[in-house]
């Protein structure tokens, strides 16, 4: 049986496979990185796998994630990256078809506000990508942290929301060992909130392009006392 289907860079859009007699019972990762490849395809392919399915790769596709299927996986890995008609209802149902296994979830440059997550739990969560999520808010992201305690590993690089909104917020992320800033535009202020929230964990920080107040990287050895990597160029 199948284990593992890789349609990436073809031109497969997914049309009529519901016509098809397909069965994938035993497959594992579905590597659906085509840009043609729409959400028809997508709901064909899911209802014809079965539960051992554990890595879902859809970057670069044309899915919004508006599909309605009566299953649920238990997924390790969900990659939607550069999926740009994702929209929060598909990232929502994303989530929900994924299960509460999900260790691995990829949105970086997408569309996302991040509102729509308010119910979801990902208890399991070690690496986020958020990277270039340019209509992300600070609510929103504040609903993505709110979802796990167990994140090792968050990139925030290239975010555009006002940080600012961060200050006084009740977040707890014990785990995370490693956050990128790259490309954010940070005032003291929020930078001084982010490492405040984030930084007693902390063991590499990335801030490379991002704007630093002096005064604040003075604060750093009491904000950071695990910091063992600092990444500035």
């Amino acid at each position: 049986h199948l284990r593992h289907l890789n349609l990436s860079y073809t031109n497969v859009s997914g049309a009529g496979l519901d016509k098809l007699n397909l069965s994938l019972p035993k497959i594992v990762q579905l590597n659906l990185s085509c840009s043609n490849f729409t959400d028809p395809g997508l709901k064909s392919l899911l209802i014809v796998s079965g539960s051992q399915l554990k890595s879902l790769i859809l970057d670069y596709t044309s899915i919004t994630g508006e599909i309605c299927i009566n299953k649920k996986f238990n997924l390790s890995n969900l990659s939607i990256g550069r999926c740009r008609a994702l929209t929060d209802k598909g990232l929502y149902n994303m989530l929900m078809l994924s299960g509460n296994q999900l260790k691995n979830l990829q949105l970086e440059e997408t569309h996302i506000t991040g509102l729509s997550l308010p119910q979801i739990n990902l208890p399991l969560i070690q690496s986020l990508s958020l990277k270039i999520c340019q209509d992300l808010t600070s609510r929103g992201l504040g609903n993505f942290i709110n979802t796990t305690r167990s994140i090792k590993f968050l990139d925030l690089s290239g975010l555009k929301i006002n940080l600012d909104e961060l200050s006084g917020c009740d977040f707890h992320l014990p785990q995370l060992k490693v956050l990128d800033l790259s490309n954010c535009s940070l005032t003291s202020v929020a930078f001084c909130e982010i490492l405040r929230i984030f930084g007693s964990t902390l063991k590499t920080l990335i801030l490379s392009d991002t704007y630093r107040c002096e005064k604040t990287l003075s604060k750093m050895p009491k904000l950071l006392p695990n910091l063992t990597t600092l990444r500035i160029l």
